[in-house]
């Protein structure tokens, strides 16, 4: 029937492994203000990738898959933060992020940015097709803020009224 088939996980198959790692600097600026500054990495090994779609004759076509626990995946950043609190009634917190994120699959489940690639161009040899992750964002910045009213601050019905903002911008897929 339409929608099923069969999906091979070879018995060898390896266990993934993520590796997460980070290092960070802070400074405090004024008695109010701090900046930090951190890379953060990760690296990705034996993840689950589509090796092959293919079938048999006749109504099974392409309803074989095989998946294997053989892809890659990286991700490098730098981060920087700037970190205010409660000065004159506003804190925020803004920070910047530059980074990087290759992989040499898909995954078994492929994104719009990979053009619903799901398979490698040569199943043994997977570095052919290393390249930008489906969810790489170069540059991302976001700016969260609070601003007390002042009005009625010491009224317990009235005051302890705030406006908050987040605003997050992002480049896309690249």
């Amino acid at each position: 029937p339409d929608g099923s088939g069969v999906v091979y996980v070879p018995k060898d198959t390896r266990t993934s492994r993520i590796q997460q790692f980070n290092i960070s600097a802070q400074r405090e600026l004024t008695r109010s203000t701090a900046l930090t500054l951190a890379y953060v990495g990760t690296r990705g090994d034996n993840l689950t990738a589509v090796t092959s779609v293919a079938g048999f004759s006749g109504g099974i076509q392409g309803r074989l898959t095989t998946v294997a626990n053989v892809a890659t995946s990286k991700y490098d950043s730098l981060q920087v933060q700037l970190r205010q609190s409660s000065w004159a009634g506003l804190s925020y917190l803004a920070s910047y992020t530059f980074g990087h994120a290759t992989n040499d699959s898909p995954g078994p489940f492929p994104g719009a940015g990979s053009n619903f690639r799901s398979t490698p161009t040569d199943a043994r040899n997977l570095g052919l097709d290393e390249g930008n992750a489906d969810f790489d964002i170069r540059h991302r910045f976001t700016l969260a803020a609070t601003y007390e009213l002042p009005f009625f601050k010491d009224n317990w019905l009235l005051g302890g009224w705030a406006l908050n903002a987040i605003v997050t911008l992002q480049t896309g897929n690249y």
